[in-house]
């Protein structure tokens, strides 16, 4: 199980975890999306999140009413492309099983059923430290960040990276950090080019190498109106050639998923990451002349 994961908002990780799931099964494998984030922005992307809802058959009937995974999980329009949908009423999750014992497990023993049916599950998670994100955690063998190419998506990394070694240390041992890659590159931005540079010397120190970058582009738009991930509608452009890579860099790490491996969780301080996000936003005030870069 791969888990995308951030603390931080709007860095990409329902657009990514619907690409990635996408770009896995058009290799022939079948894949199994969870979203995990009751806002319910990957089950919307990927065109299940009103047929879910209407069928009753979401992760919070999953998870609160105790259905078992395989009736709850739908198959998408894309070929070999299986997914469990969110609602709002995903929230109730971290009340109901507050201070419950055993509870940070109660995901993976649901989706343990669902390793057998996929050869990969990606799960989308929501931007918070609570107990549906140590859920999480606990299910994914893996996870990797996506960053948004400004300063900002650094911010509170070293909160993240705290919280998901003590889940690593008292709650799944195995868990490993796969790497992280860069959401709405414009090479035309200053900015965005030297976060590459900075992310890259960051990612060498902690022990998170840069797995890929995707670029900024206007087919976003039209896809989240489609319901119809860029893989799928718009392969050729260069974000989608981006998601394949990226794909393609991850999959000998999942297939078979390398579970025996020594587990790897960064651990960084506040000051280390506020050091990083100075020189990106250094960068903003030197003059720059900017060269002409199409918006695909």
């Amino acid at each position: 199980m791969l888990a995308l994961a951030n603390q931080k908002g709007g860095v990409g990780k329902s657009v990514s975890s619907t690409n990635l799931a996408c770009a896995f099964a058009s290799s022939g494998n079948k894949v199994l999306l969870v979203d995990a984030d009751y806002q319910g922005n990957s089950s919307s992307q990927i065109g299940i999140k009103d047929q879910a809802e209407d069928l009753e058959k979401t992760i919070t009937a999953g998870l609160l009413s105790e259905q078992p995974s395989e009736t709850i999980w739908l198959k998408t329009k894309f070929d070999n492309v299986y997914a469990i949908a969110a609602d709002q009423e995903f929230c109730e999750f971290n009340i109901a099983n507050l201070g419950q014992p055993g509870s940070h497990g109660l995901m993976k023993d649901w989706l343990d059923s669902a390793r057998e049916n996929f050869d990969i599950i990606v799960i989308d998670t929501h931007p918070s430290l609570d107990l549906t994100f140590q859920n999480v955690m606990v299910a994914a063998d893996y996870y990797i960040l996506p960053l948004f190419a400004e300063a900002e998506s650094l911010e509170g990394l070293h909160v993240m990276f705290k919280h998901v070694k003590k889940i690593k240390d008292k709650l799944n041992p195995t868990l490993h950090i796969l790497g992280c890659f860069v959401t709405k590159y414009d090479k035309s931005i200053k900015t965005h080019r030297r976060f590459v540079e900075t992310i890259k010397a960051f990612g060498d120190q902690i022990g998170m190498p840069l797995l890929g970058i995707i670029p900024f582009s206007k087919a976003f738009a039209s896809a989240s109106e489609t319901k119809t991930p860029i893989v799928v509608s718009n392969a050729k452009l260069p974000v989608g050639e981006a998601y394949f890579q990226l794909a393609k860099t991850l999959m000998p790490e999942l297939i078979p998923a390398r579970r025996g491996r020594s587990p790897n969780t960064p651990e960084v301080e506040k000051k280390t990451i506020k050091g990083y996000m100075q020189k990106i936003r250094d960068s903003e005030l030197t003059p720059l002349v900017v060269e002409e870069a199409p918006q695909i």
